[in-house]
């Protein structure tokens, strides 16, 4: 009985690392099929969403035409948000560049206010997409919920951040790994810790409304 439990144990470890490794390819596929730059947040949020899936206990879904149908449902309001993301980055990025052309008393203000709002950058650019899957809201209300998550969230936030530079660092040692988990590895850390952190934020928005209703 023991033995066949470690042989179902590592049964189904090998069939999720068979899933990651194809959803990631479909996430490439699907990437490079809208030219990269218009199809990097349609597939990335399509990954999101199938990984949703699986979380919330939806194990048999067809991966690809789960990944497909969300992929042309919300190809347009993916890019309408990456958009968004892609130009205040490129703000923040031109910023960095300017601190150093100024004198020293600027550049020390300049410095800390630019490093402000890429650590709000960075809380929200990790969680839209965990929000965006979860949600049906307006685009700026993406940004605001990703936001405020983030924030009433702090640990779960910072294991975040350290699972993306573990990852990174992982990926970078093997590169033979990049096809098949590049991106599909960091988007199940970063859909796991932020679905717990969602629950918990609707778990606290309904025991208020209850004791409200009481």
């Amino acid at each position: 009985m023991e033995w066949k439990g470690i042989l179902g144990l590592i049964f189904r470890t090998c069939e999720w690392i068979m899933l990651l490794a194809y959803l990631n390819i479909l996430w490439i596929l699907f990437t490079v099929l809208g030219a990269v730059a218009f199809g990097i947040f349609p597939a990335t949020a399509a990954m999101f969403a199938v990984i949703r899936k699986w979380l919330i206990g939806k194990n048999d879904i067809p991966v690809f035409k789960t990944f497909w149908n969300y992929y042309r449902a919300e190809f347009f309001k993916t890019n309408g948000l990456g958009l968004m993301f892609f130009i205040t980055g490129l703000i923040l990025y031109l910023d960095f560049k300017i601190i150093d052309f100024q004198n020293e008393l600027i550049n020390r203000i300049f410095m800390i206010v630019t490093f402000v709002f890429t650590s709000i950058y960075t809380v929200i650019l990790i969680y839209i997409f965990p929000v965006f899957v979860h949600y049906d809201l307006k685009l700026l209300q993406y940004v605001k919920h990703a936001f405020l998550i983030g924030v009433a969230n702090p640990i779960r936030t910072a294991l975040m951040v350290l699972c993306l530079i573990t990852a990174y660092f992982m990926l970078r040692m093997v590169p033979g790994l990049l096809p098949f988990f590049s991106g599909s590895l960091l988007s199940i850390l970063l859909m796991t810790f932020a679905y717990q952190s969602i629950n918990k934020i609707e778990r606290i928005k309904n025991n208020l409304a209850a004791s409200n209703d009481g």
